[in-house]
């Protein structure tokens, strides 16, 4: 009786350890598509940025030329120079007649973004600048 009670029991242990290898299998599959989905998000939201820091320019740029009250959209414009958020670094240039923002990922196998006074979003792997592919 003993015995069989013994065997009961380490049958369902050799259940419970395969049930955890099968369950570290999956782990270890699904891991790195975490974190390239976290790349990826962390990439869009520095798109985003980008995208609002050019479309704020534009706006101050077309209230300059019609006379209109831009006064909030100024707020979203940053200072000049490098500002760290998350896991990018922001670039903002500006002088008389031209700026640029550029989003320079820590990773560099993320995704890097680049606008300029021409208006046009800008990107690629690593760094991005003025003769990055347009997107």
């Amino acid at each position: 009786m003993q015995s069989k009670r013994n065997q009961r029991g380490t049958a369902l242990l050799l259940e419970l350890l395969i049930c955890l290898l099968i369950l570290q299998i999956v782990f270890v599959m699904t891991a790195p598509s975490a974190l390239q989905m976290m790349r990826f998000d962390q990439s869009q939201q520095a798109k985003k940025r980008v995208l609002q820091i050019r479309d704020a320019e534009m706006t101050l740029a077309n209230c300059a030329a019609f006379n209109c009250n831009a006064v909030l959209v100024g707020a979203v414009i940053p200072p000049v120079g490098q500002q760290q958020i998350g896991n990018y670094t922001y670039r903002f240039e500006t002088d008389a007649n031209t700026w640029s923002i550029t989003a320079i990922p820590d990773d560099p196998n993320n995704w890097a973004w680049f606008a300029d006074q021409s208006g046009i979003l800008r990107g690629e792997v690593g760094v991005a600048n003025a003769s990055s592919p347009a997107f």
